[in-house]
C-alpha cells in the first residue's frame, strides 16, 4: 500500500508529507492526542461556565438566566474565534515551512 509519493519538482511540496507507515502512525497518534486534549478543555470550560451560572448566580439570587445567556454567547464567540485562529495557525505554519525550505 502506497502512503505517499515524493514530488518530482525541484522544490519540496509545502503540504503535509507522509514518508512511510511510521510517519502515518505518528501523525495519527498526534491527531488523537490533540483531539482528546481539545475535548478535555471544552469539558473543563463547560464545567466552569455551569458553576458560574448555577453555583454563583443562581445561589446568590442573581439573574441566573441572564448569566446563562451571557455564557452561551461567549461559548459561541470563543468557538468562532478558535476555529479562525486554528485556520490561521495551520495556514501560517504551511507558509513558514515553505519559507524555511
Amino acid at each position: 500500500m502506497t502512503l505517499a509519493h515524493r514530488s518530482a519538482a525541484r522544490k519540496p511540496d509545502p503540504r503535509l508529507f507522509v514518508a512511510d507507515a511510521m510517519d502515518a502512525t505518528r501523525l495519527e497518534r498526534f491527531s488523537r492526542m490533540t483531539r482528546g486534549v481539545g475535548h478535555g478543555v471544552i469539558a473543563l470550560d463547560a464545567g466552569f461556565r455551569i458553576n458560574r451560572v448555577y453555583g454563583d448566580s443562581h445561589d446568590n439570587d442573581e439573574d441566573w438566566m441572564r448569566t446563562a445567556a451571557e455564557e452561551t454567547a461567549s461559548v459561541g464567540t470563543a468557538g468562532f474565534l478558535g476555529v479562525h485562529a486554528g485556520k490561521a495557525t495551520v495556514k501560517g505554519a504551511g507558509l513558514r515551512q515553505s519559507l524555511l525550505e
